[in-house]
């Protein structure tokens, strides 16, 4: 089984890679973001820490705290940032050790994603047989997370600035591919087959 990071910068079409890879057999994937909700679930200890530190500003109701919210502490205020990331980052990174465990039993998986946006700023890159890193100019960043998540154009460049710079990630990712803005679907789905078969074969040498 080979253990894959997969990262990117916002709004660079991570997701929507991760979304594809799911489907095709022999691959697993694991979403950090996904790990990363249940902290924000009302019975999570952390969660009732944000309510202790930030108060009820941050809640919609008593049972839900609004995450666009936190956002704007997080990436407006780097000490918030690093002290939400401190809870988060550590029971991220067990659930995500548990779900490789259970992959690892498994004979038919033959990749297993894990998702995470912050990989190398959580410096686990070492971790991971592999980092596969999807990427895309400043300009298509800009344009995509305007229109996917309704941010204003300084608060995209606050969470971009939030982020190692992208020519730092591509020098340490094994694989990069690049997806444009205008770039049609199925381009995007090619490279992704591409660099599929590439992680199969990589895959099968690991098992010899």
């Amino acid at each position: 089984m080979l253990w894959v990071g997969l990262t990117g910068p916002m709004a660079c079409g991570k997701s929507t890679a991760a979304k594809y890879w799911s489907t095709h057999s022999g691959v697993r994937l694991i979403d950090a973001d996904s790990l990363a909700r249940r902290p924000f679930e009302s019975d999570s200890e952390i969660f009732k820490l944000m309510i202790q530190r930030w108060g009820d500003y941050i809640l919609l109701n008593s049972e839900v705290i609004d995450r666009k919210k936190v956002g704007q502490i997080i990436f407006s205020n780097n000490d918030e940032k690093k002290w939400l990331e401190g809870h988060i980052h550590p029971f991220v990174r067990k659930e995500a050790l548990r779900f490789k465990k259970l992959y690892q039993n498994d004979s038919t998986v033959r990749v297993v994603f894990y998702d995470i946006p912050l990989l190398f700023e959580t410096q686990t890159q070492n971790e991971f047989d592999l980092i596969v890193l999807i990427a895309c100019s400043h300009s298509s960043q800009m344009i995509r997370a305007k229109n996917r998540d309704n941010l204003g154009a300084v608060e995209i460049q606050n969470r971009i600035n939030n982020q190692m710079p992208l020519r730092d990630k591509i020098e340490k990712s094994h694989y990069v591919i690049w997806n444009e803005d205008g770039q049609s679907l199925e381009f995007f789905y090619k490279s992704l087959d591409r660099c599929l078969n590439w992680l199969y074969a990589q895959s099968s040498q690991t098992d010899l």
